[in-house]
């Protein structure tokens, strides 16, 4: 169980908190956290961006987990809070909508990740396949190393045990002619 072991990883690298907000696709990881570590369950993601900084204050090892889509929702905290003062803060963001993907609203935002974490200047790893749990150590050796934030963008191929082969998909983008696929907007199908 390939969640076990990412949990048994965070163990051995000291954490003792997860603060986190449940997505479907890690739904297994979220049932086993309270089982060893202090859970912290959230309703919105930038309320765990406070949280983990207050812990790294206190002295506490925490780790924020969430969707990829609510690194929007928790950029100007992160930012503001985390970059401003030198404050560590791993994130292992279940990478949603380029893999898989059935939810159209997922696609938009979450293609672009990486883009995004770039332009402000946040550190990334994108952990793809079976075999890479060696990123989530050093996701969260980085931000406390370097006090920092540092994301791990996890697909879901990773929990399934798969090669990630992102498809290129396309969802209708609303009225009118324009398409979303995997690559970004597009005027055909």
């Amino acid at each position: 169980m390939r969640e076990g072991c990412v949990l048994d990883r965070l163990a051995a690298l000291g954490v003792d908190t997860v603060a986190s907000l449940p997505c479907d696709r890690t739904r297994d990881l979220c049932a086993l956290i309270p089982e060893r570590f202090r859970a912290v369950n959230l309703t919105r993601e930038e309320d765990g961006v406070g949280i983990c900084a207050g812990l790294a204050m206190a002295g506490a090892r925490s780790v924020l987990h969430m969707q990829s889509s609510g690194l929007g929702n928790s950029l100007n905290a992160i930012m503001s809070l985390t970059v401003t003062f030198g404050l560590p803060l791993p994130i292992l963001a279940s990478w949603r909508g380029v893999y898989r993907e059935a939810i159209p609203a997922q696609v938009p935002f979450n293609r672009v990740v990486p883009e995004v974490l770039a332009a402000l200047g946040i550190p990334f790893t994108i952990i793809r396949d079976p075999g890479d749990e060696e990123l989530i150590d050093a996701v969260v050796r980085d931000a406390y190393d370097a006090m920092r934030p540092h994301v791990g963008l996890i697909l879901p191929s990773f929990w399934e045990g798969e090669e990630a082969c992102l498809p290129e998909q396309v969802f209708p983008a609303g009225p009118g002619s324009r398409w979303w696929t995997t690559a970004g907007p597009s005027a055909t199908r």
